[in-house]
């Protein structure tokens, strides 16, 4: 999922996205206002994935999200 579709899918509580390290790699996070869910670049290569915000750690949630369900307009369900 490339981050130009999420833009305009989704409505983010901020354009730029949180920049951190997380085990040497730089990851990219942004919420969305009106699902809440959390959406990380960078842990696994793959792209835009929806994530699990932790107090010291950001991880992918178990099941990956359907790629339909990143295009849908939000309010979005992803089985969390």
């Amino acid at each position: 999922m490339d981050k130009a579709n999420l833009l305009h899918t989704h409505s983010w509580e901020e354009r730029n996205p949180h920049q951190f390290k997380q085990a040497g790699k730089p990851i990219l996070l942004l919420q969305c206002s009106r699902c809440r869910r959390d959406f990380a670049l960078g842990l696994d290569g793959s792209g835009w994935r929806p994530v699990y915000v932790g107090i010291f750690k950001v991880e992918l949630l178990a099941t990956e999200c359907p790629s339909n369900s990143l295009s849908r307009q939000a309010p979005c369900n992803y089985g969390v």
